[in-house]
C-alpha cells in the first residue's frame, strides 16, 4: 500500500483506527505523514530524503530522529574541521608563496589545498523555522468567559448552552470528531460568527492572536509577502517584518514574491509570521498544523509550551497536544449539540482517566 498524507483532516478517533488496522497489515507499505505519533506507532523502517538521496533507518520515527541527528552532528564536526585545515592552508600560502626558501612548501600546501573537498560533506538541507510568540503585554486576571452559547444551522444543533471560563495561563488542547463544532466554537469566540444566543466576554487586557482553520479565504492578492505583512501594521519597523519572515523560511528574494505565488505550507507559515509580529496574549488557533512538515510542527509545539499567554488550540496531532496543553476540553457529538468535558492535566493524564 502506497499512503500519502493518510491522516490529513482526520480526527482522533479516526486516526487511531487507522493505525491499529495499519499495524495489523501484513503486506508492506509505504507511508508519507507529518504525524510523528502514527509514525511510531505503525512504521518499522524510515527512508530519508535529503539532499535529493534515499536513506535508510530501521525503527519508528524516534529512532530516525536519534539517528539522523547523531550523523548531522558527525558530519558538522567534519565539515568544522576541514574548514579550518583549509583556513590555515590559504594562510601559509597566501604569507610564504612568495618567499623562495618557502616554495616548495607553499607549493606542497597548494596541492593538498586542492584535493581538499568541502562540498562532499553536506549538511542536511531541512532548515528549522524558529518560532517564537512573546506577548506584548500579560493579561491580568480575567481572560476569557463565555456563558450558555449555542449555536444551530437550520435544524442540527451543533452547540447548546456551552460555558467556559478560561484562566491567563491555560493552554487548551479543544478536541473532538470532525463536525462536532470546535470551528465554530473558535470563530464565535474571536467574534467571526455570531451565536444564536449566549454572550462571549473577553478580558480588559486581552490582545488577541487568530489562526483560522481556512486560512485561503485571509491570503490573497498580488503583493509581496513583506508588503503583505507590513500592512497590518504600517507603524512597525521594517526590520522586524522580515525578521519574521525569515523566522518562517522566507528570506532575501523570497520576501518579495507574491503572495498568490505560495503553497498551502507557506500560507501557513505566514499566518505563523503574522501571528508573532502581532504579539498577542491569548492565542485562538484551529487546526495550524496542516500542511506544515515535521520541522515547523516540533517548532509550533516548543513555541506553546515556551508561551506566556492563553491560548485554545484544536488539533489532531497528538505529539502537538502533548507539547503544552494543561488543559483538554473534549466537544462530544450529541443530538442536543456537543457535551463538554473539561479537564485539567495534560492530554497523557487525560488519556489514562478515561482508561485508554
Amino acid at each position: 500500500m502506497l499512503l500519502d498524507e493518510p491522516t490529513n483532516n482526520l480526527d482522533l478517533n479516526a486516526i487511531a483506527w487507522l493505525e491499529e488496522n495499519l499495524k495489523r497489515h501484513e503486506g508492506t507499505m509505504v507511508i508519507i505523514s507529518h504525524d510523528r505519533h502514527f509514525l511510531n506507532a505503525v512504521c518499522t523502517h524510515i527512508l530519508d530524503l535529503d539532499f535529493n538521496t534515499l536513506r535508510e533507518f530501521s525503527g519508528n520515527y524516534d529512532d530516525w530522529y536519534i539517528a539522523s541527528t547523531l550523523i548531522a552532528k558527525q558530519k558538522e564536526a567534519e565539515r568544522n574541521k576541514k574548514l579550518k585545515e583549509k583556513e590555515e592552508l590559504e594562510r601559509f600560502i597566501a604569507r610564504f608563496s612568495a618567499n623562495a626558501s618557502k616554495a616548495r612548501q607553499a607549493t606542497s600546501r597548494q596541492k593538498q589545498l586542492d584535493k581538499l573537498d568541502i562540498q562532499s560533506i553536506e549538511v542536511s538541507s531541512r532548515r528549522d523555522p524558529s518560532i517564537v510568540f512573546k506577548p506584548q503585554r500579560t493579561i491580568g486576571n480575567e481572560a476569557l468567559e463565555c456563558s450558555q452559547i449555542s449555536k444551530s444551522y437550520g435544524d442540527l444543533v451543533v452547540l447548546k448552552n456551552v460555558s467556559l471560563k478560561i484562566a491567563p495561563k491555560d493552554k487548551i488542547a479543544l478536541i473532538g470528531p470532525n463536525g462536532v463544532g470546535k470551528s465554530t466554537l473558535c470563530k464565535i469566540l474571536v467574534e467571526e460568527l455570531a451565536p444564536d444566543s449566549g454572550s462571549v466576554k473577553w478580558g480588559a487586557t486581552v490582545l488577541r492572536g487568530y489562526f483560522p482553520q481556512d486560512v485561503s479565504e485571509s491570503i490573497q492578492g498580488e503583493e509581496s509577502l513583506y508588503q503583505w505583512l507590513f500592512n497590518f501594521n504600517k507603524k512597525i519597523e521594517s526590520g522586524e517584518v522580515r525578521n519574521a519572515l525569515g523566522r518562517m523560511l522566507f528570506s532575501g528574494a523570497e520576501q518579495e514574491k507574491s503572495i498568490n505565488a505560495l503553497s498551502g505550507g507557506e500560507k501557513h507559515r505566514m499566518v505563523l509570521s503574522k501571528l508573532m509580529l502581532e504579539k498577542g496574549n491569548f492565542l485562538v488557533l484551529d487546526e495550524p498544523t496542516n500542511h506544515l512538515d515535521l520541522e515547523a510542527i516540533i517548532a509550533l509545539g516548543e513555541a506553546l509550551y515556551k508561551f506566556e499567554g492563553a491560548l485554545i488550540c484544536v488539533s489532531h496531532d497528538r505529539e502537538l497536544i502533548s507539547a503544552y496543553a494543561n488543559r483538554i476540553i473534549e466537544l462530544v457529538p450529541s443530538n442536543k449539540g456537543a457535551k463538554v468535558i473539561d479537564f485539567r492535566g495534560s492530554y497523557e493524564e487525560y488519556l489514562a482517566s478515561k482508561g485508554t
